[in-house]
């Protein structure tokens, strides 16, 4: 079971934790992931939309030019990262944790928005999981790196977080992890 407990250091918490979550996204984006970030196609990857260089990062949505809920860097990311065919359950966990991250930030102010958001991250996590389960951690801290790169990114994470005080979710047990996973 999970709980999440806002104390009465709330803010201290939330700058600390926004300073991690930061150090953390600066310390991803100083890596190189070893993929094409060119703003041309897809560096060999058929329908990866093209790199949204600094525009990007103007907004907490950013660009998602295909409309499949997955900003576009974050997008070439999982599919540059995790490139060959036996690791598309990978790439599927990975874009579904996504998905559900990307909506948590734009209803980061909205408190059942925000509890059915992370139900969608546990979900998410549960299937990322099963499929990578000797790494899944690692996989999951640099995916939210990439996810969450810009400070007005983190902010609304560390916002949505927020809304959750004192929320219970029911974890299933690891042999049903898999079905967790909105796709094979």
């Amino acid at each position: 079971m999970i709980r999440v407990h806002r104390g009465a250091r709330g803010t201290e918490r939330q700058g600390f934790a926004l300073g991690l979550i930061l150090t953390v996204g600066l310390l991803a984006g100083c890596s190189n992931s070893g993929g094409d970030t060119s703003s041309g196609g897809g560096g060999g990857q058929t329908g990866l939309p093209p790199d949204p260089g600094p525009a990007g990062l103007a907004t907490v949505a950013g660009i998602d030019s295909n409309s499949n809920g997955v900003r576009d860097d974050v997008e070439r990311y999982i599919a540059l990262t995790y490139p060959s065919s036996s690791e598309a359950g990978t790439r599927s966990a990975l874009t579904q944790y996504t998905k559900a991250t990307q909506a948590t930030l734009s209803d980061a102010t909205d408190m059942a928005a925000s509890k059915r958001r992370m139900e969608e991250r546990i979900k998410a996590l549960q299937c990322l999981h099963a499929k990578r389960p000797s790494d899944a951690n690692k996989l999951f801290a640099e995916l939210r790196a990439q996810i969450l790169n810009t400070k007005s990114r983190s902010t609304a994470y560390v916002m949505a977080e927020e809304q959750l005080g004192g929320f219970t979710l029911p974890l299933p047990s690891p042999n049903q992890r898999a079905s967790a996973c909105s796709s094979p």
